[in-house]
C-alpha cells in the first residue's frame, strides 16, 4: 500500500487537459489542487500528478526536490485517500501544483497533504448531499 505506482499517476495528456478545463479545483498552500471525478475506468482509486511551475524555481534542482518531497508525503499518507474514497465507490483523477517560492520542509508538507485529503471528504460531501 505504500507505494506509487504508475497506474496511480496521472501522466496521459488528453486527462491532464480534460482536468484543467473540466476540472473543479480549490487551494491548500502552497497546493493549488485541480481535480475531477474520474469516468473513465481506471486501475487505481486515484491517479495524481504534482507539478512545480519552471517561472517560480528556475533550477530544476529545486523543482525535483519540491516534487520528490511531495510524492513521498502522497504515498506516506494516501491510504487515508484510498479508504474514503473506496469506501464511496468512486475514483478520482488530480493535480497537484506548488505555488510557494520557498522550498518548504518534508514535515509541513506532509501536514498539507493531509489537510488536502480532507479538503477532498469535504468536497464529496458537498457534491453528493
Amino acid at each position: 500500500m505504500l507505494t506509487l505506482k504508475k497506474t496511480e499517476r496521472l501522466i496521459s495528456y488528453s486527462k491532464i487537459n480534460a482536468l484543467f478545463t473540466k476540472g473543479k479545483q480549490f487551494t491548500v498552500f502552497p497546493f493549488k489542487v485541480i481535480w475531477n471525478y474520474s469516468s473513465i475506468e481506471q486501475d487505481s482509486i486515484a491517479q495524481v500528478a504534482i507539478s512545480v511551475p519552471k517561472r517560480l524555481h528556475k533550477k530544476a534542482v529545486a523543482r525535483n526536490l519540491i516534487r520528490r518531497r511531495s510524492k513521498e508525503a502522497y504515498r506516506l499518507n494516501k491510504k487515508v485517500l484510498f479508504d474514503l474514497l473506496a469506501e464511496k465507490n468512486t475514483k478520482i483523477e488530480f493535480m497537484m501544483v506548488y505555488l510557494d517560492k520557498n522550498i518548504l520542509p518534508f514535515n509541513i508538507l506532509n501536514d498539507k497533504i493531509k489537510l488536502i485529503f480532507e479538503r477532498f471528504k469535504q468536497e464529496y460531501e458537498k457534491t453528493n448531499k
